[in-house]
């Protein structure tokens, strides 16, 4: 994970751009106000979580840099806004595959639930010491906009990248064997190793910190609330 400048999302030859915005129902109307025809899709599409697709983030295909700028600007702007940009020479098609692949993944003692990487938080913990490689072959780069809660007092939000450094990979990063409920297409879950748990588990120790700083309520960032998505607690 390395601090960047806005200028900094550059694109290497022969690669596309998509950015993923999280909450699709609180964003969709100021898209359509900067964008006439956005080319998107919703990422819990095509996935168990389908009946919350709405609710959750899209992934909207960039047609050039001016697009950058107006979306830049809406994160500046906007405290609450989940903003992350894809790099990648890979389709849509298979960046949606990537991306979904990653959305139900297994936590610690065998739980199985929803990973929020594509909230700024999340994203601001997980990727530190992270190898694009190990979770998103094929991506170049990634970039959000925001920080962790330990450094946003001083810092604020910035934009950060993760980047993917093909000559190593993670020997503890597997794929469970087991698969998903339903009818819909099984995947294999990505089973998070220990150093990306100990990340996470580091994002929500700062959170309580804070909260018994400020005792401002804040929302849950790694795993919904259960009585949203029912099933993806069940086991």
């Amino acid at each position: 994970m390395t601090p960047i400048d806005f200028d900094q999302i550059a694109l290497a030859p022969n690669e596309k751009r998509w950015a993923m915005i999280d909450r699709a129902d609180h964003y969709l109307k100021w898209l359509y106000e900067n964008n006439p025809a956005p080319n998107y899709e919703y990422l819990f599409d095509d996935t168990e979580l389908i009946d919350v697709m709405q609710v959750g983030p899209i992934v909207l295909a960039l047609n050039n840099d001016a697009d950058l700028v107006w979306l830049n600007e809406k994160a500046q702007s906007d405290d609450k806004m989940s903003l992350m940009i894809i790099s990648s020479s890979l389709t849509t098609e298979q960046v949606l595959a990537k991306l979904r692949a990653n959305t139900i993944v297994m936590f610690a003692e065998n739980r199985k639930g929803i990973f929020r990487y594509f909230d700024k938080r999340v994203a601001s913990y997980f990727f530190q010491h992270e190898n694009l490689n190990n979770l998103f072959h094929g991506f170049s780069a990634i970039y959000w906009f925001g920080n962790t809660y330990g450094q946003l007092e001083t810092q604020g939000h910035r934009w950060w990248g993760c980047f993917n450094d093909s000559d190593s990979h993670n020997p503890e990063f597997v794929h469970s064997t087991s698969h998903l409920d339903g009818a819909l297409p099984a995947r294999p879950i990505v089973r998070l190793n220990q150093g990306q748990m100990q990340r996470l588990n580091r994002m929500q120790q700062d959170k309580q910190a804070l909260l018994r700083a400020s005792k401002i309520a804040q929302p849950e960032f790694v795993q919904a609330p259960k009585q949203l998505i029912p099933s993806v607690f069940s086991q």
